[in-house]
Formats: C-alpha cells, sequence, structure tokens
C-alpha cells in the first residue's frame, strides 16, 4: 500500500508540468510587446522567462539579441540553408518580403530562362515552373534589386509587394523551444528515479508529449528562417502580339472599273 501514494506523487508532479509551461508562455506573451532575449541569459534553472526575474534588462523583461534568424535546437539539431544564417539583427521586426508580377512578353518561354539565369546569379533558384507562371525564390537582401532590374525584359503591368512581419512569432517560438528543452531535461531526469513500472510510463507519456511539441516548433522555426532568408517571387505571364508592318501597295490597277470588279482582290490572294 506504501507504493500508492508515491505513484500519486509522481502523476501529480506530471500533471503540473504542461501548467508550468503554459504560464511560462502566458508571461512570455506579456512582455512580448516591449521585451527581448539575450542569448545565454536566463534564469538559474535555465528557463527564459520574460516576467522581469533576476537579469532582465532594462523595463523588467530579458533582452533578446540573436546575431541571425538561426535555429535553435539541442541534441538533434537541423542546420538551416547557408542564407539563413547571414549576420541579422533580430531584435526588431523581421520582415517576409513576396512579389507577384504580372508581364507582357514577346517570347514566355525566351523571358523564363533569362529570369530563372539571373534568379541563379543572385543566388537563388527556380521554385516553380509552368507555360504562363513562375516562381524563383532570391535572397531576401537583393530582393528590390532583382524587382528593379525585371523591366529590361518585359513590359510590367502590374506588381504586388507584401512584407510580413514574423518577429514576434520567431522570438515567441525560440523561447518556447528553450523552455522544452529545459522541461525534457527534468522528466528524463524523473524517468531515471522511477522506481515503478507505473512511473515509468507515466514519464515516458510526458517525455513523447514534449518531444512531439518540441520536433513541431523547431519545424516552425525552421520555416520561418528560410522564408526571411528568401524571398518568394511570381511572374505572371501574357505574349506581347508583335506589330505588324504594313506592306506598300506594289501593283495597282490602271482603271477604276476594273478595281470595282474585285481584280485587286484576286491579286492580293497567295
Amino acid at each position: 500500500m506504501s507504493r500508492i501514494p508515491a505513484t500519486l506523487a509522481w502523476l501529480a508532479l506530471l500533471a503540473a508540468l504542461p501548467f508550468a509551461l503554459a504560464c511560462g508562455g502566458a508571461s512570455y506573451a506579456r512582455g512580448a510587446a516591449t521585451s527581448s532575449v539575450s542569448e545565454g541569459e536566463g534564469d538559474s534553472d535555465g528557463v527564459y522567462r520574460m516576467d522581469g526575474g533576476e537579469g532582465s534588462g532594462p523595463g523588467g523583461g530579458v533582452r533578446y539579441a540573436q546575431a541571425a534568424p538561426a535555429v535553435a535546437t539541442g541534441t538533434t539539431s537541423a542546420t538551416p540553408s547557408p542564407t539563413a544564417t547571414d549576420a541579422r539583427d533580430d531584435s526588431g521586426p523581421l520582415l517576409i518580403y513576396t512579389a507577384t508580377l504580372y508581364m507582357a512578353v514577346f517570347e514566355v518561354r525566351t523571358t523564363q530562362a533569362a529570369l530563372i539565369e539571373r534568379a541563379r546569379a543572385a543566388g537563388g533558384f527556380l521554385f516553380q515552373q509552368t507555360d504562363d507562371r513562375l516562381v524563383l525564390r532570391v535572397p531576401a537582401a537583393g530582393f528590390e534589386a532583382f524587382l528593379d532590374g525585371v523591366g529590361e525584359l518585359g513590359d510590367v503591368l502590374h506588381r504586388e509587394v507584401q512584407a510580413q512581419d514574423v518577429g514576434e512569432e520567431f522570438r515567441d517560438v525560440a523561447i518556447r523551444i528553450r523552455n522544452l528543452e529545459v522541461t525534457r531535461q527534468r522528466v528524463e531526469a524523473l524517468l531515471a528515479q522511477a522506481t515503478t513500472v507505473e512511473q515509468a510510463l507515466a514519464v515516458q507519456r510526458e517525455l513523447e508529449r514534449i518531444t512531439t511539441e518540441l520536433e513541431a516548433l523547431r519545424g516552425r522555426q525552421r520555416y520561418l528562417a528560410d522564408r526571411l532568408a528568401l524571398s518568394t517571387i511570381t511572374f505572371v505571364f501574357q505574349p506581347r502580339p508583335r506589330e505588324l508592318v504594313e506592306q506598300p501597295e506594289i501593283f495597282a490597277l490602271p482603271f477604276g472599273w476594273l478595281e470595282q470588279l474585285g481584280l485587286s482582290t484576286l491579286l492580293e490572294v497567295r
């Protein structure tokens, strides 16, 4: 009978973990508008908070000063693309740029080939291509310069450019990843201390839940880092007809009544 209270105590401890994580997320949401987190700063337990604890920056929140939107990972990290690790101050707005251009060109295929070559020269790549549509990914640093040079290849009928600020979400995901990594280490320590099968199974279920949530957050972070590093440009083409040059009248009938008979029409038949 002595094992029952111990098992209940373990279950109560595991049940409190999600609530603690939720409180940490709510605390971050309150300070996200005016605060940021500094790389390597945190409480003594390793959990990064935004509630003005020890080590906080001005205004009661910790500073966030990461050189680039690099993917924060633990032992099973995924390395982002080289363009995603360029020096970047993400303490302010982080903008994802997208553009859609409608163009009239003489030769659609020729224009598409020229645009693909320009994208590759700028460090980008072809994402999608159809008969009348082209989607390119180009480095965000050269986004405006790439758009400025498009007019040399055809007539730009309409252009749409959008910028989406994901700075708050990117910082939120980074903090949640750090907190979950610390929590997972604690749960792994509890698993090593389990003395009964019931305790081990309960801890294992909680560990699987944390790992699943952690991998989902890492995937979202990689997606945001990729969108920040590479802008998406969509081209929609329509063929532009070539102007017909009028041919001079080489042969003229000498008499008007021959014109009335329709002989000029017969002479134009080829």
